[in-house]
């Protein structure tokens, strides 16, 4: 008996790096998906079954401290997040990607940026 295929759901919201990470993943295994968009005002089922403990999406560190920090320390925020960029840069200059030709786990934890 032929298993039933499976169908994969990657809830994301616009501005989760992890979504973009799975979704990057998951294409260059070949892997289809359906990209279902969460509003996190309002959230579905669907994200609330998925993720029973913390019912949400992730978000990345870097933009939460650049966001909902104020005055003093919202600019050394900033000013940190372009020291690292910078760092980054650096290591891609002349490069396709971190590991030279071809596309590696430091392109995908990265890429968003």
């Amino acid at each position: 008996m032929a298993e039933a295929e499976q169908e994969v759901k990657l809830l994301v919201k616009w501005c989760s790096s992890f979504g973009m990470r799975v979704e990057w993943a998951l294409k260059l295994k070949g892997i289809k998906f359906q990209v279902v968009e969460q509003d996190t005002t309002n959230k579905s089922p669907l994200l609330l079954n998925s993720n029973p403990i913390y019912k949400k999406i992730p978000f990345t560190e870097v933009i939460r401290k650049v966001i909902f920090t104020k005055g003093e320390q919202q600019e050394k925020e900033v000013k940190e997040a372009k020291e690292a960029m910078e760092v980054l840069e650096g290591e891609l200059k002349g490069k396709k990607f971190f590991g030279g030709d071809n596309i590696g786990l430091v392109d995908i934890v990265l890429g968003w940026i």
